[in-house]
């Protein structure tokens, strides 16, 4: 009652005993909670999980990430990659511990001219396969694209360190069709390289050729070798036919696996270049031993006789003043800066996390500088993919050393990163989530977006524990007299007032 007026308000609520105890309403809290998070991951038992079809790849290590060259997929190509093969949590497979994979994966990152991620701008696609006509599942392997195919050699299939060469038709992958791999039959007489993982396969596109540098056997047989399969253009339509592979001379330093390379330019006189970095080897004493120095081979083939020869020089730089020692890293290079970027890796087995830093090399410079982007940075990693499309640097997956993760999490990945030279920024394109094989979709992550949710949580929590404070303090009346007195005067009682009363009806 208000002087003479008089006004009736119903505060309607669940019928809740008043004996309801903080620790009943903190679980009820909790159990919603939960079961909203349960709902948005969409967390299924084993059987759904073997059901249904994965949308983006499983978090893995050690895959082949090649850039497709633009127009080889169709006009929509342009700042396309392809993902094939490695150690993953496969969970139609596996529902714990990992696999060896062969699955073909197409990922599109769209950029604007300035080297900003165009907004919704990346996208996975999996391609059908004729598995009968695959390469097995296998991680370490290496590859790239020349001569519109995607070329694979070696690897660890689990039964052995491989010597076999696979070609993919890139031109297979613009329809739904499964997509056919074959495996090239090479000139009479040509030797073979020893079977391997932890290699590079680099292609000289100029030369039309590819260039195979180090790796090891089993046991920790380092190879120290290097090899040119040469390709011929005069008759493509025969071309595997007369190709055929030339030993040339290795890195003139130590033998390496699990190092990093990439076709670069030297800016002096614009011949093509590969650019090898890093990796280790074990010494005498069985100690691994890693590797900080930078090397080019410069390839000469004769397309008339198929002959070839390499030709390697040391970049050569002050001491300290460059990337620490290490191997499972990545390298890709941006032509418009002349520069190559080294990230992550690692320069220990088991007693150093995996590395975090960024490095740059100018070619024209020849000078490295550790970089510090803006934007939040990638978790540390190793063993993980990266390649150049559209003017930025795209990493994928990867893995964690398992000591630095929670026992609940998973220590791979499957989430994909941007780096822009231009605007020297990391971005995240899509989040780490190990069921996301199966039943995730790409999620894109926007600092904005992350900072609003927390606010409005951080909201929303509060409000919470404020409620149930009062309730646990007052019951069920101080309750109700708080929110009477706390209405918003747009939905309840027009004016604040003194002398009125609040009922409570069980009834509701």
């Amino acid at each position: 009652e208000n002087g003479s007026a008089r006004e009736v308000w119903r505060i309607t609520h669940a019928s809740v005993r008043s004996s309801m105890t903080w620790s009943a309403f903190h679980a009820c809290s909790l159990g919603c909670v939960l079961g909203a998070l349960g709902a948005r991951a969409g967390v299924a038992g084993e059987g759904s999980l073997r059901a249904a079809e994965p949308i983006v790849p499983w978090c893995r290590k050690s895959a082949v990430f090649a850039a497709a060259p633009a127009g080889s997929l169709g006009a929509s190509s342009e700042g396309s990659v392809l993902l094939w093969s490695g150690k993953a949590h496969d969970k139609a497979e596996k529902s714990h511990g990992s696999s060896l994979v062969n699955d073909l994966w197409v990922l599109t990152v769209k950029t604007t001219d300035d080297g900003a991620v165009e907004n919704g701008g990346v996208a996975w696609k999996r391609q059908a396969e004729a598995l009968a006509q695959s390469p097995a599942g296998r991680w370490k392997s290496s590859g790239d694209v020349l001569g519109g195919e995607l070329v694979i050699f070696g690897g660890d299939d689990g039964s052995k360190f491989g010597d076999d060469l696979w070609a993919l038709p890139l031109s297979e992958l613009n329809s739904d069709s499964e997509a056919v791999w074959h495996q090239p039959v090479l000139a009479q007489g040509s030797t073979v390289p020893p079977g391997r993982r932890g290699h590079v396969l680099v292609a000289f596109e100029d030369q039309h050729a590819f260039a195979l540098v180090g790796g090891r056997m089993k046991h920790h047989v380092c190879l120290p070798d290097a090899w040119v399969l040469v390709v011929p253009t005069s008759d493509a339509e025969n071309a595997w036919k007369s190709a055929h592979w030339v030993q040339i001379d290795g890195i003139p330093s130590a033998c390496r696996w699990g190092h990093a390379a990439t076709l670069a330019k030297d800016p002096l006189t614009s011949t093509e270049i590969v650019a090898v970095f890093g990796g280790r080897y074990e010494n005498a004493d069985g100690d691994m031993v890693y590797l900080d120095d930078l090397w080019f081979l410069n390839l000469a083939v004769n397309t008339v006789t198929g002959e070839a020869t390499g030709t390697w020089s040391q970049a050569l730089t002050e001491k300290g003043v460059r990337p620490p020692a290490r191997d499972h890293h990545t390298m890709v290079y941006d032509g418009e800066s002349e520069s190559l970027f080294v990230f992550a890796g690692r320069k220990s087995v088991t007693t150093e996390p995996a590395l975090p830093d960024l490095w740059k090399y100018s070619l024209r410079d020849s000078q490295w500088v550790q970089l510090t982007p803006s934007g939040f940075r990638p978790e540390t990693r190793y063993v993980h993919s990266a390649a150049f499309v559209n003017g930025v640097m795209v990493v994928f997956g990867g893995e964690h050393f398992k000591k630095q993760q929670e026992k609940s999490k998973d220590h791979k990945l499957n989430d994909v990163w941007v780096y822009s030279p231009k605007k020297n920024l990391w971005t995240q394109l899509t989040r780490s989530n190990c069921l996301a094989g199966d039943m995730g979709k790409v999620v894109h992550v926007n600092s904005t977006r992350i900072t609003f949710f927390v606010v409005v949580l951080g909201v929303v929590l509060a409000g919470l524990f404020g409620l149930a404070n009062r309730w646990q303090s007052h019951g069920s009346a101080g309750l109700l007299n708080y929110l009477a007195n706390t209405v918003d005067q747009r939905h309840g009682p027009s004016q604040r007032r003194t002398e009125f009363k609040v009922e409570y009806s069980p009834l509701r």
